[in-house]
């Protein structure tokens, strides 16, 4: 008995390492095809050069990816995940909780090399196939949405009649202006800087503006 015990210890053992060593793979295609998806056309894409990148065979990323596009749509929804990591159960309950929100994400986008390679990600949208688009703007849009949700539920909790808008039209308003100012901290457009510095300024002009 303690034999078999010990054989079955050991096959628990066999495939949680099995687990862990596929999930280290898979990220390491991910990041090895965030890398080259964000820096050339997606026509000129292949798996095997993702493949090349991270010392795999072409065979290993078909394995854990079907195609081209699915490791595209799987790339997206990993950075998406990633992000709604950071905050999982952000529920504001005042200004300062919101400016705070807004303030690290910013910082985060300045300081990480890796939210600058999923911004020229995204700016290569207009290269992917239409259906695999689409999938990756839904995905994008659950994720502002989530945002938007939250802040409308903080500003109608608040029912104060200085805001410059009804609750979800302001949270509409606040959270695509600073998906904006996100992208331009990612892309340090305009030579930026840190925009972080800034965030009570605009939430002030928008949450109070007349």
């Amino acid at each position: 008995m303690p034999h078999n015990s010990c054989r079955e210890r050991e096959r628990g053992m066999t495939v949680r390492k099995s687990r862990e060593e596929a999930a280290e793979t898979r990220e390491k295609i991910l990041d090895s095809a965030l890398e080259i998806m964000s820096r050339q056309p997606f026509s000129k894409v292949s798996l095997t050069k993702i493949a090349e990148r991270v010392g795999l065979s072409k065979g290993a990323v078909y394995w854990h990816f079907k195609n081209r596009n699915d490791l595209l749509v799987s790339l997206v929804e990993d950075i998406n995940g990633r992000m709604a990591e950071l905050s999982p159960d952000w529920a504001p309950r005042s200004e300062a909780d919101v400016r705070n929100y807004f303030a690290v994400r910013l910082e985060r986008a300045r300081k990480s090399r890796r939210m600058l390679d999923i911004c020229r990600l995204m700016m290569r949208r207009f290269e992917w196939p239409e259906e695999v688009r689409e999938k990756i703007y839904g995905i994008v849009r659950e994720k502002m949405t989530q945002d938007r949700i939250r802040l409308e539920k903080f500003f109608a909790g608040r029912k104060t009649e200085e805001y410059s808008l009804p609750p979800m039209e302001l949270a509409t308003v606040v959270s695509a202006v600073f998906h904006g100012l996100f992208i331009a901290q990612i892309d340090d457009i305009a030579e930026a800087g840190n925009l972080a510095r800034y965030v009570d300024f605009v939430l002030r002009a928008l949450i109070y503006a007349r």
